[in-house]
């Protein structure tokens, strides 16, 4: 007989980036971020907007487009600039979805460790940069940015 828990959860759930987010490569807090991206669970502005707690749902990054998943992770001109750091290390223009684009390549295991972690990285620290410019007002640019990136990955 089936426990309670079994009847239930979803038995057949299975997510496709589970792999990608919680791998042996990257730092915790990173994988922490990832998760919440992946699964598009961070309360940005459109939500807050559509429950009425905020009043309105612009880009903090940019002040452009409205802030969503797809908008602060792929396309905000912000984000795009500090994205590009990752072109040097994946040796290609800047995909849309890095997770994506990284579990749809053949690379090696130590490539696909280092672009995992790249790509957490540049994920967490523009969720840090948007909070820091709720919070306090400050947006740094991109390039500055980048380097606070690059010294700690």
């Amino acid at each position: 007989m089936a426990s309670g828990y079994d009847l239930l959860r979803d038995k057949f759930q299975t997510v496709q980036w589970h792999k990608l987010v919680w791998n042996s490569w990257c730092v915790p807090k990173h994988q922490f971020m990832g998760w919440f991206i992946a699964r598009e669970a961070l309360m940005l502005k459109d939500k807050l907007y559509a429950l009425g707690i905020a009043a309105d749902d612009l880009c903090l990054l940019c002040g452009a487009g409205i802030e969503s998943h797809s908008h602060l992770f792929q396309t905000c001109p912000y984000s795009r600039k500090v994205l590009s750091l990752f072109d040097s290390l994946a040796g290609t223009t800047t995909p849309d979805d890095l997770l994506s684009w990284i579990a749809a390549r053949k690379f090696s295991d130590l490539k696909t460790g280092v672009l995992l972690c790249a790509a957490m990285a540049l994920y967490y620290h523009i969720w840090m940069q948007r909070n820091r410019v709720r919070i306090e007002g400050i947006l740094l640019r991109p390039e500055i940015l980048k380097e606070v990136i690059m010294k700690e990955s």
